[in-house]
């Protein structure tokens, strides 16, 4: 199978468009399927850190004087 984008050999189809076939990054840039979620090291974003009431500050003297 060949895209109908790119004419690039395809083993799989990701979409079609009547005879048209699309390979999956051509499908996802005609916005034919979602693209994925990111996934990896800043993917969710954590929350910021929460302060530890029990913890105490390094640096209390210095912004007290």
């Amino acid at each position: 199978m060949i895209c109908a984008n790119c004419k690039r050999p395809i083993k799989q189809i990701a979409a079609q468009v009547g005879r048209m076939r699309f390979g999956r990054i051509c499908a996802q840039r005609r916005g034919l399927v979602p693209s994925p979620e990111p996934r990896g090291l800043f993917a969710g974003m954590n929350p910021p850190a929460k302060r530890d009431p029990f913890t105490q500050d390094l640096f209390a003297e210095e912004v007290a004087a």
